[in-house]
């Protein structure tokens, strides 16, 4: 029977200390008149990823509320990146997604 664990739990502690990282992003946002609506995704990250990284079992509605929060997260944020970016700023955006997709593959 495999692990129900996503990762051991040292690992996942890790991740879940990180996971705090997002709040000054979200004060940042929402602080920012330019950027208030894009403060919603960095705190949904921090709060599903709290949730999920406390106990992280693999097949649970925490690891799909996570999962669901960074996808929607990412999306929306890619969408203002491509209507409100300049070109410069929208390549560096776009590399460090890829950076960030390829660390995780």
């Amino acid at each position: 029977m495999p692990h129900p664990l996503a990762l051991p739990l040292p690992n996942a502690h890790f991740i879940w200390y990180c996971a705090w990282l997002a709040i000054p992003s979200a004060i940042y946002s929402y602080s920012n008149p330019a950027s208030t609506h894009l403060a919603i995704v960095p705190a949904s990250v921090w709060a599903t990823s709290l949730l999920y990284w406390r106990d992280p079992i693999r097949d649970s509605w925490r690891r799909t509320l996570d999962m669901t929060a960074v996808f929607t997260g990412l999306s929306y944020n890619t969408y203002y990146a491509v209507r409100d970016a300049s070109p410069t700023h929208f390549a560096v955006y776009t590399a460090l997604i890829g950076t960030s997709a390829v660390a995780m593959a």
